[in-house]
This record gives structure tokens, sequence and C-alpha cells, in this order.
């Protein structure tokens, strides 16, 4: 038995949590979320602002991977995806089933960033489901900087001002299905804006935009970030990201120690070795 396998097993004495599949991705799936978040009607979204991703940079910055590696990581992300859209909207998915994602891990570095954006690539692949990738990393806005968006207003103002239609701060990008919603602005008591009832409203009005919609969050590592242990009371699942030979072992035990009873945790090894001796991420 691995570390990760060892963490799951751990958490799952508490909180209900499967064992993890033996092929890669490792993922397992936990209890459905008791309590969802606020209903709001759907309505057809009109974009004011748009975006093109700008590939090479992303490529530059170690966010895609290059051509050659494309194909292989697009079947990874499919192996991933699966199990979290069938919690969502497989045929025992509850109506008001979990329609946000959480994509996180114990430490920086570990790549949870590059999960939570070619996740959101992947999603954006499926037909008629739309998919807004949210920047909620806000002490570092890394994915708002490297997608050029580091200026934009978004999550943030949006938590502050109860005014705004979170729906305006989304840019449309050049993948149909697909939109982003900067980090915002830096605010003061950002942990306090990601408990309130604020943020819950908020993504009920984002999941409200199609008939079918996910969330993905990129979050703050939750061993460093009082704004992830936050963030994460309102998640529908998690995928949380260990990075092989490099996340400590009481690392990643600690952070599953922290996600509440009830979540669905998806755990993907990044970096490593297959048995095919081919890496993949």
């Amino acid at each position: 038995m691995n570390f990760v396998e060892a963490a799951l097993a751990k958490l799952k004495a508490g909180a209900g949590v499967s064992s993890p599949a033996q092929s890669a991705p490792r993922a397992t799936l936990a209890a459905p979320v008791a309590s969802p978040a606020p209903s709001v009607a759907a309505k057809p979204r009109h974009y004011e602002r748009h975006m093109r991703l700008d590939r090479e940079a992303l490529h530059a910055a170690g966010l895609l991977v290059d051509a050659t590696q494309d194909r292989q990581l697009a079947n990874e992300f499919r192996q991933i995806k699966r199990p979290l859209l069938a919690e969502a909207y497989g045929p025992d998915a509850p109506a008001d089933g979990p329609r946000s994602i959480l994509v996180g891990s114990a430490v920086s570095g570990d790549g949870k960033t590059f999960a939570a954006l070619n996740l959101a690539l992947s999603l954006s692949r499926e037909r008629g489901l739309s998919v807004v990738l949210v920047d909620a990393d806000l002490p570092k806005r890394d994915l708002s900087s490297l997608l050029g968006l580091g200026s934009a207003t978004g999550l943030a103002d949006a938590l502050q001002d109860e005014s705004i239609d979170v729906n305006s701060l989304l840019f449309a990008t050049d993948i149909g299905s697909l939109s982003v919603l900067a980090a915002g602005q830096h605010r003061e008591g950002l942990t306090e804006l990601l408990a309130s009832p604020r943020m819950g409203q908020l993504i009920a009005t984002l999941g409200a935009g199609a008939e079918r919609s996910l969330i993905v969050f990129d979050s703050p590592p939750l061993l460093s970030s009082s704004e992830a242990r936050a963030l994460i009371d309102h998640a529908g699942q998690v995928l949380f990201v260990v990075r092989a030979g490099r996340t400590p072992r009481r690392a990643v035990m600690s952070s599953l120690e922290l996600i509440p009873a009830g979540r669905n945790v998806s755990v993907i090894l990044n970096d490593c070795a297959s048995q095919t001796s081919e890496a993949y991420y």
C-alpha cells in the first residue's frame, strides 16, 4: 500500500471514502454532499467579455503540454473526468447533485493549476456541458496572471460587492463551452469572504447558466491557506493532486483529514511514470 492509498484508507474510516482504483489515474469517490448550494433558475448567459487562450504562453508556463504529448494527456484527463461527470450527471446522480469541483493540493508546486486547467479543457469537450473555470487562489492569482487576466475584476470583487452580477465578470473563451472567472482584485478578509453565504450564492448563479454545467475551482493549497479550507465547504467534489516523489506523506494525510465528511474525493498522482515507462500527468 503506497502513501496515497494509506491516506485514503485513513479518510475512509472517518468519511466513507472508497478505496482508490488500481489503474492510473488513481481516483475514489465518496458520498454526495449533504447541503447543495441555493437554487437559482437557469437563464441564457450573454457574455460581455471575451478572451483567447494563449496556448504558446500556457505551454511555456508548463500548464499545457506540447503537441506530441497532447493525445496522451487528453486520454489521461478523460479517465479523470468520467467519475466526476458520473457523480454530477450520471444515472444515479441526484437532481441537485454536486456541480462544483475544487482542484486542490496539500502544498504548492504539486500541479493543481495544471490539473484544473486541463480538467476544464477536457470537460469543455463534452457535448451540452457548460464549464466555468474559476481562479479561486485569491492570495496568489497565478492562473489569472497566466491567462492575461491579472488586473481583471473577478471573484473577489463579486464577493465584496453584492450588487455585482457575477455572470457579467465571466470571460467567454475561444473554446465554445468554456468560460473563465478571474480572481479579481486583492481584498482584505479573503477567508471570511469565501466562507460567507455570498460564495454559495455565486456558485448557484454560475451553475445556472446552462442546463448542464460544472464549475472548476483552482484552489489555494490546503495546508498553507485558510482560504482553501473556507472554499472547500462550498465544493461539491474535490480533486486532490499529489505529486509523485515530491509531496510529503504527512502533508497528504493531514490535508485529506481537513476535507469535510460527505465530500466526493478523487485523488490523482501527478508526474508519475506508468507501468509502460511513459510519463503521464
